[in-house]
């Protein structure tokens, strides 16, 4: 079984970051707080079988097939979850916390 590769910070190139990104403001933290933690209550929100789903690809990182055996269920059942999972959490987000999501996640009109 195999993991999604995750990206070397050591391997990026020695570009500058920008200011936002290496010294958050405290309003900045005080943000990606409140998102993650709606994000987490979002998850918790959904059904028990999406719910693992989601854990399993989006939060530990799991390949489709891995996450497949780990739930005992198909692969295409697994992607059926996730979707619904993910379109759910979206939801959720959108109707709790739209003014925490970046703005191209934001419901428009």
């Amino acid at each position: 079984s195999r993991r999604r590769q995750a990206d070397s910070l050591d391997d990026m190139p020695n570009e500058p970051r920008s200011m936002a990104s290496a010294n958050p403001t405290p309003e900045e933290e005080a943000m990606r707080g409140e998102l993650a933690a709606a994000i987490q209550q979002a998850i918790m929100s959904l059904p028990r079988d999406q719910r693992a789903v989601v854990v399993f690809v989006d939060v530990q990182g799991l390949s489709y097939g891995e996450a497949a055996e780990a739930a005992g269920v198909s692969i295409g059942t697994v992607k059926s979850r996730l979707s619904r999972g993910r379109r759910a959490v979206r939801d959720y987000l959108r109707e709790r916390g739209g003014e925490l999501l970046p703005p191209e996640f934001r419901q428009t009109g």
